[in-house]
């Protein structure tokens, strides 16, 4: 299984990283591949579901998630299973003495075909999925210190 890991420290409270994190409303506010989701009513909890649809370097990919494991403030694990593709997301929430929040994701993945898969792994999908990883964990950190920034104003 590949594996891809992230990490970023936010300036926010945990609950506000969390929450924003969390709610799949707001994935494509910093998830700039992302072009639509579909949650069901009871995301994140253990076996609810989300569908993502992305659109990464020209490709278009419809992606359905099941939540694995979901723990408040600490962690969720939303597992996916195409013919494609299978694999997770994990994502930690750590509290600091500071007040700001350690975020990290995991992606772990595979990919079926063989030497042709795994030459299309390292030519074009591992580069492009640390690239938007790195994007995604910036983008969430801007938005979660831009809503603790608006909680402190209010």
């Amino acid at each position: 299984m590949k594996r891809i890991k992230g990490e970023i420290t936010v300036d926010a409270p945990l609950g506000v990283v969390e929450a924003v994190g969390r709610d799949a409303k707001t994935w494509p506010e910093w998830n700039t591949a992302l072009k639509r989701v579909v949650a069901s009513d009871d995301f994140p909890q253990e076996g609810s579901t989300v569908e993502m649809s992305y659109e990464l370097s020209g490709f278009k990919l419809t992606l359905p998630m099941v939540a694995t494991a979901y723990a408040p403030g600490d962690k969720m694990e939303l597992s996916f299973e195409t013919s494609f593709v299978s694999g997770k997301n994990i994502w930690q929430y750590g509290p600091r003495e500071d007040g700001m929040t350690d975020l990290a994701c995991v992606l772990e993945y595979e990919i079926p075909g063989g030497q042709i898969g795994e030459m299309i792994y390292k030519g074009i999908i591992e580069r492009m999925l640390a690239d938007t990883l790195a994007d995604m964990l910036e983008n969430l950190a801007d938005v979660a210190e831009q809503r603790a920034a608006e909680r402190v104003a209010a």
